[in-house]
């Protein structure tokens, strides 16, 4: 017995080590200690909606305007649903009365990937449905079918949607994911990112772990940086099932980078807070979570019925997106 123990706990001492690097526990303070700053990160993000808000009355075209709009759409997204609804909506009406076909369309687009994230599934496919598929160029299109892909990726990876439907989301997320692939442009961060994707499902890891070397090489801000980490944690966690060390720290140091842009709705937090689950950091971990949860100030009302009203929508999506064509 007395053996056994000495195993079992050099074993997971092994395990422990081999899950940090010298810039793990600096990563988990500064994750930790910049949570007690939410609000200071909140009150930035506020200040900067509102800088492009007053820009609005100075637009001098409906181009200008569209722009502005379409910005602080998506500067609300991942932070306030609703809103970022609201401006995505604007920037279409404004295409819309000034016949810019071209414009409303690429905003249609956009509002059904901000109801994809949402969960609002039946209304991304409605919207998505309405746009006519022949009328949209070659920069459309790309956009078309990576908001298609992003929706049906959704919908076969939910837990809430009916195994028989969920292989048929399968399918149609492998028919939308090629058509982009032949359509995006090769050096774009759409193109090499679904590249990576690709090429981690189909076990081709050094391919995989190239591409997402050529993002971080490209990209030109923090978020897409964030993201190009947290993708890279996800081919060691998920797909070749080795996460060492400096996996942690990508991981990490992608949750502290969307902290700051207070961005909510980010799956690299859920990651964080297993983690600390799974070495015993009970409280951290409850710290964590009640940022990923947490509803808008004032707001907790109308987060519940939006929470029920997501579940509604994702469990009867199934038989409403069986009518899309391709």
């Amino acid at each position: 017995m007395l053996l056994l123990s000495a195993v079992l706990t050099l074993s997971c001492q092994q395990r422990e080590d081999r899950l940090r690097t010298e810039r793990t526990s600096g990563l988990m303070r500064e994750l930790l200690t910049k949570l007690d700053s939410a609000d200071v990160y909140a009150a930035r993000k506020e200040a900067e909606i509102e800088a492009c808000k007053l820009q609005l009355s100075d637009a001098a075209t409906y181009r200008d305007k569209y722009n502005l709009l379409y910005n602080i759409a998506n500067l609300y997204a991942h932070y306030s649903l609703d809103s970022s609804l609201v401006y995505i909506d604007k920037a279409v009406n404004v295409a819309r009365q000034a016949c810019d076909d071209r414009l409303r369309m690429f905003g249609d687009i956009r509002r059904s990937t901000i109801l994809t994230i949402g969960g609002f599934y039946m209304t991304a496919a409605e919207t998505l449905n309405s746009l006519p598929r022949k009328s949209l160029n070659e920069y459309q299109v790309a956009a078309y079918y990576n908001a298609w892909s992003l929706l049906y990726h959704e919908l076969y990876t939910s837990p809430y949607e009916p195994e028989s439907c969920r292989q048929e989301y399968r399918q149609r997320y492998d028919v939308y994911l090629d058509s982009l692939l032949n359509v995006a442009d090769t050096m774009s961060v759409l193109y090499l990112r679904n590249m990576e994707r690709k090429a981690a499902k189909a076990g081709d890891f050094a391919a995989a772990r190239e591409y997402n070397a050529i993002r971080i090489k490209t990209v030109s801000d923090q978020r897409a940086y964030a993201t190009c980490l947290y993708d890279r944690y996800m081919l060691a966690y998920q797909y070749e099932g080795n996460v060492t060390g400096k996996d942690i720290d990508d991981l990490l140091e992608a949750t502290i980078i969307e902290l700051e842009y207070c961005n909510r709705d980010i799956y690299s937090m859920l990651r964080v807070v297993s983690l600390l689950d799974d070495i015993g950091e009970v409280e951290d971990a409850k710290k964590v979570s009640d940022y990923y949860y947490g509803s808008d100030p004032g707001n907790e009302f109308l987060n519940v019925v939006w929470r029920q009203w997501r579940l509604m929508n994702r469990i009867s999506v199934c038989f409403i997106t069986r009518t899309v064509s391709f």
